[in-house]
Order: structure tokens, then sequence, then C-alpha cells
């Protein structure tokens, strides 16, 4: 990673590898801000996410809800500080992970272990960043959606967005 920055688990990244993860992270930022300005990401009031369809809907005091297609590629826990890849987790059913499958194969394609894990360590924001970042390039989306459940937070990458109503 440049700017100083080292990925979790400290890889080594491959040159094709840090330039992949170095684009993701400035697509990660950008895209980011503008899910925030453009739909209110950061403003909502609650949010609920249906497995079945695969679209999470924001709510929003005096406003259209916002819907948007996603896919769950993994579950934060801010307790111990750990990611689950949901293609880890058995419970999870297959049709409803896609997105965390895409970005296993790019983890084994540059050699990420992190990404190939089915558990990792995400001490810090900027980590979780970075792996967020990672999955939203992987899976060609437009944003990265961090719920909160108490302390498991589950991640969906964000593939379209539109107003209700």
């Amino acid at each position: 990673m440049k700017n100083g920055q080292t990925p979790p688990l400290n890889d080594v990244l491959s040159k094709e590898a840090d330039l992949f993860a170095a684009t993701a992270v400035e697509e990660f930022n950008s895209k980011q801000a503008k899910l925030g300005e453009k739909w209110g990401f950061d403003e909502y009031n609650s949010w609920e996410f249906n497995p079945e369809t695969s679209i999470l809907r924001l709510k929003f005091e005096g406003a259209p809800d916002v819907e948007a297609r996603c896919g769950f590629f993994a579950t934060y826990c801010t307790d111990d500080q750990t990611l689950e890849w949901c293609w880890n987790n058995p419970r999870y059913p297959e049709e409803m992970i896609e997105a965390s499958h895409t970005v296993r194969e790019f983890g084994e394609k540059f050699e990420l272990r992190y990404l190939t894990e089915g558990m990792i360590p995400v001490p810090t924001d900027i980590s979780l960043s970075y792996v967020c970042s990672l999955a939203l390039k992987a899976n060609e989306a437009i944003g990265v959606f961090r719920g909160s459940e108490g302390e498991v937070h589950p991640l969906f990458v964000v593939f379209e967005v539109r107003r209700d109503g």
C-alpha cells in the first residue's frame, strides 16, 4: 500500500496486487463520499436488509427511503476486532453471499491471504476501510455499507441505489 499504510496481516504485495490495492483505496474513498453526499448513506435513521432480494433499505426522517441492491460479503465484530468472510459461515445461503466469493477469488489471484482466510484480525478503522475497499474493487461496486447490529456489523457492497417515491 502506498502512503505508509500496511495491509492487515502484513502480507507483502506483488506489484500487481499493490496497484490493485492502491486503486481500490482511491475508488473506495471517492465512492463512499458520493454515497454519503448523493444518497445520505451517512445520515439514515434506520436500515433493513432483505436477504431474499438482496435489497438494503435506508429510512430517513422526513425524506423518502433509499433502496440499494447489495451483496453481503462479511461481518465485523467490534468486540474482538475480527472480520469473518461470509463464505466461511455455513449459515448464509450461497445465493446471498456471491460478493464474498468474488473477494476470495481476488485474494487467490493476488495471493492475499487475508482475503482467503475465513476470519482475520482487523484492529483499526483504517484496516477495515482497506479490506472494504478491496471488496468494493473486486465486485466493481459503487460503495460499501456497514450496518450496525450491536457488536456484529454486517458489511455489504452496494451495486445500485434508487430513492423510493
